[in-house]
């Protein structure tokens, strides 16, 4: 079978933009969420007809040298859709972290470090992530260093596309 293109990501990115999302919840400070494997439970989204109101877009086309990484930072005062879609032309690593655990990450490389499971992936050229996020400060990252699963590769291309946005079921007085 052929390589994951960026136009199936972004596809399946709108099914599940379409489709219900599970929710994240305490992506705040004092959250549970972390790679030990816990995971959340599935709310089962809401049906119906839906409005958005898009808080945070990101498009980028980025290379990456060894012990590099991209890392784009949100926040978000209410509940909020996040989706994203990285491809890349060799494997990286995907990880979203709560602020306090990137700032970790970024200054002091922690062997280990909570991570939002519902939200990464390791050893992958191309995934398409979506879940809806409690507020907070969360930070995506696109990690070509030693700190995750993935071997860093000498130089990696990667496309990423992030969207954030609030859904409205029109219900709220």
């Amino acid at each position: 079978m052929g390589q994951t293109t960026r136009r199936g990501v972004l596809a399946t990115m709108g099914v599940l933009a379409t489709a219900g999302c599970s929710s994240v919840s305490g992506l705040g400070s004092g959250g549970s969420d972390d790679s030990g494997g816990s995971g959340d439970g599935a709310d089962g989204g809401s049906g119906g007809s839906l409005r958005k109101e898009t808080v945070k877009e990101v498009s980028r086309s980025v290379t990456l040298k060894q012990d590099q990484f991209e890392a784009v930072p949100l926040s978000f005062d209410r509940q909020t859709v996040l989706f994203f879609s990285v491809v890349a032309d060799r494997n990286v690593d995907v990880l979203t972290f709560r602020r306090p655990d990137f700032e970790t990450y970024r200054t002091d490389a922690a062997d280990q470090l909570r991570f939002v499971d519902a939200l990464s992936e390791q050893r992958t050229e191309a995934t398409s992530q979506g879940s809806a996020v409690s507020p907070g400060e969360p930070v995506v990252v696109v990690d070509n260093t030693t700190w995750g699963e993935t071997q860093p590769s000498q130089r990696v291309d990667i496309e990423l596309e992030l969207e954030a946005f609030i859904r409205d079921d029109g219900s709220s007085p």
